[in-house]
C-alpha cells in the first residue's frame, strides 16, 4: 500500500510566494524564494534584497544548447556544451571553455582558463593564462607568459616571452625570444635562440643556432654558437 503520511526530506523545503511577505518583528529577519526563481531577504526595516545581481541569476544559459555563460558581461557561448566566465570573453565552438580572464577566445573543444588577450584557435588546443597568447596548431599547449605562440601540432610553449613553437611536437620551455622550428625541435631556455634543424635541442644560453642542416644536432649553453651539421 502506498504511503500517504507526509513525506521526510534530508533538505528542507520552502514554498516559493507572489509577494512579498509581512515584515518580520524587529531583530528578525526573513529568507524567502519568489516565483521568480531568486531568494530575498527581508530585515525587519521592511527593506527586501535579491540574492541575485540586479534581480537575474549570475550564471546563465548562453546561445549555444546545452552552454552556460557569466551574465550581463559581455561574455558569448556560442557552441554546444561550451562554458564562459570572467568578462568579455568568447567560446565560439562546441565544448570550448574559457573559465576566467579578460578578452580570451576558445574554439572547437579548446580551452583557456584565464588570464587576458590569449586565443586556442584549433582543435582541443590549450592555453592555461598569461597575456596575448596564441595556441593554434592542434593540439598545442601555451601554459603562460606574454606573446608566445605555438603553432605547430602538439607543440608546447612553458612560458617566457615572445617564444614560439612552430613545428610538430616543438617544445620551447620558457625564456625571451626563443624558437623552436624544426620538427621535434627543443629550446630549454634562455634568449634568441633558434632550433632549425629537426630532432635538435638548444639547452640554454643567447642567440644560439642550430639550422637546417643541423639535424639531431646539441648546444647546451654559451652565446653565438651555430650548429650545421648532424651529429655522427
Amino acid at each position: 500500500m502506498a504511503y500517504t503520511g507526509k513525506k521526510q526530506h534530508s533538505i528542507p523545503q520552502h514554498k516559493t510566494t507572489c509577494v512579498t511577505p509581512e515584515t518580520p518583528d524587529t531583530g528578525y529577519s526573513k529568507i524567502y524564494a519568489k516565483s521568480d526563481g531568486c531568494w530575498y531577504y527581508l530585515d525587519d526595516s521592511g527593506n527586501e534584497k535579491s540574492f541575485a545581481v540586479g534581480g537575474s541569476p549570475v550564471v546563465t544559459q548562453g546561445t549555444g544548447l546545452g552552454s552556460t555563460v557569466r551574465d550581463n558581461n559581455n561574455n558569448l557561448a556560442n557552441g554546444a556544451c561550451s562554458t564562459v566566465l570572467g568578462y568579455n570573453n568568447t567560446a565560439c565552438s562546441d565544448w570550448s571553455t574559457v573559465s576566467g580572464g579578460c578578452g580570451n577566445f576558445a574554439s572547437f573543444t579548446s580551452t583557456v582558463g584565464g588570464g587576458r588577450g590569449n586565443s586556442a584557435n584549433n582543435l582541443t588546443d590549450t592555453i592555461a593564462g598569461g597575456c596575448n597568447n596564441l595556441a593554434n596548431g592542434g593540439c598545442s599547449t601555451v601554459s603562460g607568459g606574454y606573446l608566445n605562440c605555438s603553432t605547430g601540432a602538439f607543440s608546447t610553449i612553458g612560458g617566457g616571452q615572445c617564444g614560439q613553437a612552430t613545428n610538430s611536437n616543438s617544445i620551447v620551455s620558457g625564456g625571451f625570444r626563443n624558437c623552436a622550428c624544426g620538427c621535434c625541435s627543443t629550446v630549454g631556455g634562455g634568449s634568441r635562440n633558434s632550433v632549425i634543424g629537426g630532432h635538435s635541442t638548444v639547452s640554454g644560453g643567447y642567440f644560439n643556432v642550430t639550422n637546417s642542416c643541423g639535424n639531431y644536432s646539441f648546444i647546451g649553453g654559451g652565446y653565438y654558437i651555430v650548429q650545421v651539421k648532424h651529429a655522427t
